[in-house]
């Protein structure tokens, strides 16, 4: 498969307890989305084609029906710019019921889940001019090679073998799919009638097949478990990684791995994904393999760290496994084989939302007296945690508790999580009676854009992105404090360690001393087509937000946030700010947003 198209496609690793389910048959999504396919095998044998979106959380969705009888084990996509675009194979096993017969190649309609039969896989087992053919095997994995525009796949008891008629012809075909035998199983007589031969090792019962990102070596997962489902018998279940030199017709062990591992994927090279913080591995060169855990409702992945020679050979190379703390539930999908990632071109990881953390006790709100008004010298406070000085500090209805920013390609998600409701609050000693949010205002480096998106005395109609903007301080409109560094100094003297996320309290980046900071905003001009939308809780805890566990201690009794479309100059490293109207609390956040790398562009001719 091409070495652009591979990072996701067995990135199915993060929060699909969340997913939300499609009804059957609804198509879920359009045909040039960059998505993760697979089949879930449910029960026997019937088979059911579902998606992944890495930018929505890795939500699972069914694509078209279910196919009661098919038992399609293997899935892949080839992709060729000059012959025939984008296109999903899948093959089927040994275990079928009419009218679904075994070792059948399919095409299948990634965008509504349709499965066209393109006839029986038949393998030539011999490799000069005579033809011997084998048909009906079971066929459980499927793997493109890019170097030479081919489809690779393992019959159980036959071998290895590869198919070079792409795109296959729908109607000269004639009932057959020819394969070219490369590589004999060393169990099996390539005859589907005959019985599974039982081995503790060698390449027999293999699960899944990928290519490496230079087509130098093919990598294959052999399991095998106690009840010999695979064919292979093992106690405790096992999963030996092969790898494939197809110029010498040799094959070596690259790793093993307790557990029964039955998909695998290569992905480029990501080191910030796959290294674990404070471990040290060798340069990623050619990328690793990812492997998804035969379960029940559950897969655990692991990363195969393959490391090149001295002349860049991974030919003879073992691999290190390197523990993912990623888990997923795939309910209701119970078993899923075949992976396929349908963004040929070039990929680009999903973004992780990054956090901080803002002090849990650094707001403060003003009290007011109680009625009927007290005896001199008394302090009757409406809050009764207010200090002397009719002050409430920490937990107040302005606290804020934590910030996260995330970027998916072009899209920009922002997140708050406070005490304070995006209404704000009433309050009849600010000027209009209100205090609400400022607006988030993010500085690359002196240009700045402003996010509106809740009612404040901003000078602007609309929630949505903003350039070109002045801003303004409303603190004294808002019953605030004379200034920063008032507050910061108040908090300090009465024991708390203020802080405004990334920014210390008595930052520079602000003033200190004078009604000047930047709060909302007085003038700008909204941005087209910026997509902006508002998030609840419930559609951020779906795009894998989590506060309580990035964030510990974080209890505001609000989540919300927005998202919106990037323009081409809000690249790079960024301070993002919001203040409650009256300064009593703020937060920053410093991140980066990086260019677009991949273009949308499936489909296009190369020149």
């Amino acid at each position: 498969m091409n070495a652009q198209r591979k990072v996701l496609r067995h990135l199915i690793v993060v929060a699909l307890s969340s997913a939300t389910v499609l009804s059957v048959g609804t198509p879920a999504y359009a045909a040039d989305e960059c998505l993760i396919f697979a089949i879930n095998d449910k029960g026997e044998n019937i088979s059911q084609v579902v998606a992944s979106d890495p930018y929505q959380n890795y939500k699972l969705s069914p694509i078209g029906p279910e196919y009661a009888g098919a038992d399609i084990e293997a899935i892949d996509f080839t992709y060729s710019k000059t012959v025939d675009g984008l296109k999903l194979y899948g093959a089927s096993g040994d275990n079928t019921a009419a009218p679904y017969d075994p070792g059948h190649l399919y095409f299948i309609d990634h965008n509504v889940g349709n499965i066209t039969d393109l006839g029986q896989i038949c393998v030539d087992l011999d490799p000069g001019p005579g033809e011997t053919l084998a048909c009906g095997l079971e066929v459980s994995a499927l793997s493109f090679k890019f170097t030479e525009n081919s489809l690779w796949g393992w019959a159980e008891d036959c071998g290895l073998f590869s198919m070079a008629d792409i795109p296959f012809n729908l109607e000269n075909n004639q009932g057959i799919v020819k394969g070219q035998i490369k590589f004999r199983s060393l169990f099996g007589t390539c005859n589907p009638n005959a019985p599974k031969k039982i081995g503790d090792s060698g390449p027999g019962g293999i699960e899944d097949l990928t290519w490496s990102n230079n087509g130098e070596v093919l990598y294959a997962t052999l399991t095998c478990s106690p009840s010999g489902d695979t064919g292979l018998v093992c106690s405790p279940a096992k999963t030996d990684i092969y790898g494939y030199d197809p110029t010498s017709s040799s094959f070596w062990l690259v790793a093993s791995l307790a557990g029964q591992y039955e998909a695998m994927e290569m992905i480029p090279a990501t080191r910030d994904e796959v290294v674990p913080e404070g471990e040290d591995h060798p340069p990623l060169e050619n990328g690793s393999i990812l492997l998804g855990q035969h379960g029940d409702l559950t897969m655990t992945f692991q990363e195969l760290v393959i490391v090149p020679d001295e002349n860049g050979s991974l030919v003879n190379q073992t691999g290190t496994f390197v523990s993912r703390d990623e888990t997923v539930n795939t309910r209701p999908f119970s078993d899923l084989e075949g992976i396929a990632w349908s963004c040929p071109d070039c990929i680009e990881m999903p973004g992780k939302w990054q956090y901080v953390a803002d002090a849990f006790n650094d707001s403060t709100q003003a009290s007011t007296r109680k009625k009927p008004k007290p005896a001199e010298g008394e302090h009757q406070w409406v809050d009764p945690e207010a200090n002397e000085d009719g002050i409430v500090i920490g937990n107040t209805d302005f606290e804020i508790f934590g910030m996260a920013v995330k970027q998916d390609r072009d899209t920009v998600y922002v997140a708050l999580n406070a005490n304070m409701p995006i209404e704000g609050i009433f309050d009849k000693r600010a000027d209009d009676g209100h205090i609400g949010w400022g607006d988030v205002i993010f500085n690359f480096g002196g240009n700045k854009y402003a996010i509106h998106f809740a009612a404040n005395q901003a000078g602007v109609p609309s929630v949505g992105l903003y350039n070109d903007v002045n801003t303004i301080d409303v603190t004294s409109q808002n019953y605030g404090w004379p200034h920063l560094q008032r507050y910061g100094r108040y908090l300090a003297g009465h024991d708390v360690v203020a802080n405004l996320g990334n920014l210390p309290i008595n930052t520079t980046y602000f003033s200190q001393t004078t009604h000047d900071v930047p709060m909302v905003i007085e003038s700008g001009t909204e941005v087209e087509d910026a997509g902006f939308e508002m998030l609840d809780a419930d559609a951020l805890e779906e795009m894998g937000l989590d506060f309580e566990t990035n964030v510990p201690g974080s209890a505001g009794k609000y989540t919300f946030g927005f998202k919106f479309q990037r323009t081409e100059d809000m690249i790079g490293e960024f301070t993002a700010h919001v203040f409650i109207e009256c300064i009593n609390d703020g937060v920053a956040f410093e991140g980066e947003l990086k260019p677009r790398q991949c273009a949308d562009t499936m489909g296009e001719e190369t020149p």
